[in-house]
């Protein structure tokens, strides 16, 4: 650093990102007989450990010999780049500030592969690609320990939020810090319950297990089922005597998301606490071979062949009511000439059926009415 026509300095030197290998920052001199001087007053030597753009600057004092006071400032900004490489031809003599200098590569890995807590259980379940969390805790927790197993051992994490816990939503953070400075934040909503006066001794799901594990001071649960079911079995203990319980939303579950709720009433009917399970209920899944075990044996492909055959049949006798419908008026018009009152069915038909073959077979011959018979007999038929 140097002057000109100073009798007595006092500066200050400031740098970001550098690091000071030798030299003051803060440089405060005078000439020993108070007259005017110019030349070097300090030397600084600075160290860049990557490459970038980093600024030096100056403030301060400048005195000369007649007193007369003027401000000293300004700054310098320096390009580090990565060194050339050189060969020995090149640098024959290994001249100082010649010699390849590789600088330092940072790494940006920020993967976390793990978040513990001291009480309770995260929901869901961690995995590093998923950014949101919840965790329940008591009335009487106000502090929650969180850590995280980091993939990098040069990374670093940060934790904010997980103290003076209110009752409700808190929100806290947990920020991997890569070496290069590269961040990646977790969030997990910390729910801490309210101070419930009716409490559960015990809470269970008949087969299942409950996300978080039961606590009396945790009010809200998760469930997600393996398989569909349209009702669980809850079993539920108030801690004190003469609190009746009611289960509501055990039964009749629908496929995706169901809310259980637990009422706890106390013997006056004052006061009353709710507990929540959340139940999701994955579609059932049908298995190969579920309607041959259903229906003993029988396949699909003679159901199929059935169905054709009932509805053949049924499409025959839709033609046969159809022709009757057709040969009344006929057989009226004939009764007519003749001379008779009433005419009776027309036709009689005979079904048989060849089982086979799985085909259905009709015959249809035209009997004779009544009055036919009447008449070949000489009788008229009132």
């Amino acid at each position: 650093m140097n002057v000109s026509g100073t009798a007595s300095w006092e500066i200050d030197v400031a740098h970001s990102g550098l690091v000071l290998s030798s030299g003051r920052t803060r440089i405060v001199g005078h000439e020993p007989r108070g007259d005017n001087m110019s030349g070097t007053v300090e030397t600084l030597v600075f160290r860049a450990d990557s490459v970038g753009t980093y600024t030096i600057s100056l403030s301060g004092l400048l005195v000369s010999e007649d007193f007369a006071s003027s401000p000293a400032g300004g700054s310098v900004t320096v390009n580090v780049t990565a060194p050339v490489q050189q060969s020995p031809e090149q640098n024959p003599a290994n001249e100082p500030g010649r010699t390849e200098v590789e600088a330092p590569v940072r790494s940006s890995n920020n993967n976390v592969t793990g978040i513990t807590v001291s009480i309770g259980e995260l929901y869901p379940e961690f995995n590093r690609n998923v950014m949101e969390y919840t965790l329940h805790v008591g009335y009487e927790v106000t502090y929650v320990d969180i850590s995280a197993m980091l993939e990098d051992s040069n990374a670093r994490y940060e934790v904010e939020g997980n103290t003076e816990l209110q009752v409700g939503e808190n929100i806290a953070t947990l920020t991997a810090i890569a070496e290069d400075g590269t961040r990646r934040v977790y969030t997990i909503t910390i729910i801490r319950a309210d101070e419930a006066v009716l409490r559960l001794a015990s809470l269970t799901v008949n087969g299942f297990s409950l996300t978080p594990a039961f606590q009396p001071d945790i009010l809200e649960y998760r469930l997600t089922l393996p398989e569909f079911r349209d009702f669980l079995e809850v079993i539920a203990t108030a801690e004190d005597e003469g609190v009746t319980i009611e289960i509501v939303g055990a039964t009749n579950l629908r496929i995706g998301e169901n809310i259980i709720i637990i009422i706890l009433t106390s013997e006056d009917g004052e006061v009353t606490t709710e507990y929540r399970i959340i139940v999701y209920v994955p579609e059932p899944v049908i298995e190969p071979g579920f309607f041959e075990r259903i229906f003993g044996g029988i396949t699909t492909e003679i159901w199929m062949v059935t169905g054709i055959s009932i509805l053949t049949l049924a499409t025959i006798i839709m033609l046969i009511v159809e022709k009757c419908k057709e040969g009344k008026p006929k057989r009226a018009r004939e009764s007519e000439e003749l001379g008779e009152d009433i005419v009776t069915n027309d036709y009689v038909g005979e079904i048989s059926s060849d089982n086979s073959t799985g085909g259905v077979e009709i015959e249809i011959e035209a009997a004779e009415t009544r009055a036919d018979k009447k008449k070949k007999q000489g009788k008229r038929y009132m």
